[in-house]
């Protein structure tokens, strides 16, 4: 959602809509057919920006009561260097309507300049304790005017309760292009695996009753952008 801004502009600002099929979310589905809301804002300075974002998931369909909805406020900092960008946030995550509790979570993105986009990802829940890493390549090219990209990524998840440890691995195909100035077209598709059963198989009276250690998705995003300075 963030990206470095130009160094001549005040703020950029995003918005992105997304719909697909199922929502997943370092190794496990945290929703089925589902409607996805983000917005935010980013301010250049000198050798880092700072920026502030909202994002927003709606479970939609006849499983919608298996899923929890989701809003989350970000605030964070994008450092640019000469071999790496650092991406790093605190994040409030919370469930409107919903039994589960709020939590505070820390955020780090690092990428890389190096061959296949290679990249890390730390977080840390502050209210749980949950932790965990995620390694990824994300290269990609372009064709006409569809740039595509291939993101392979696999990672862990340690509970802070006393629940095993959770590994999983990921891929998911893009393709994307601008149908104007401001406003971008995606398309995606995404296949992940873990360790223990994480994505839901059967749901019966808006309750998951099976699960299985694959899952697969695909779906539609709309991106909008500006900028003023």
């Amino acid at each position: 959602m963030t990206k470095a801004a130009d160094a001549q502009q005040s703020y950029e600002w995003t918005v992105d809509v997304a719909a697909s099929s199922a929502v997943f979310d370092r190794g496990e589905q945290i929703g089925g057919e589902t409607v996805e809301f983000s917005a935010g804002m980013e301010v250049a300075l000198p050798s880092a920006s700072v920026y502030t974002s909202f994002y927003r998931l709606l479970p939609v369909g006849n499983d919608q009561k298996a899923f929890d909805d989701e809003a989350d406020y970000a605030l964070g900092v994008i450092i640019n260097g000469d071999a790496m960008i650092a991406d790093l946030s605190a994040n409030l995550l919370t469930y409107p309507g919903e039994s589960a509790e709020h939590s505070l979570e820390l955020l780090g993105i690092f990428n890389f300049d190096a061959p296949l986009a290679p990249g890390v990802i730390a977080f840390h829940d502050v209210e749980f304790e949950d932790w965990g890493l995620e390694a990824f390549v994300e290269p990609s090219w372009n064709t006409g005017d569809w740039t595509h990209h291939v993101l392979l990524r696999a990672g862990f998840v340690s509970p802070g309760d006393i629940s095993a440890t959770r590994s999983y691995v990921g891929m998911e195909l893009g393709t994307s292009r601008l149908i104007s100035d401001t406003i971008e077209l995606g398309l995606f598709a995404r296949a992940d695996a873990d360790n223990r059963s994480s994505f839901v198989r059967d749901i019966e009276n808006g309750a998951a009753t099976r699960m299985r250690s694959t899952g697969v998705a695909a779906g539609i995003s709309l991106s909008v952008s500006g900028s003023a300075g």
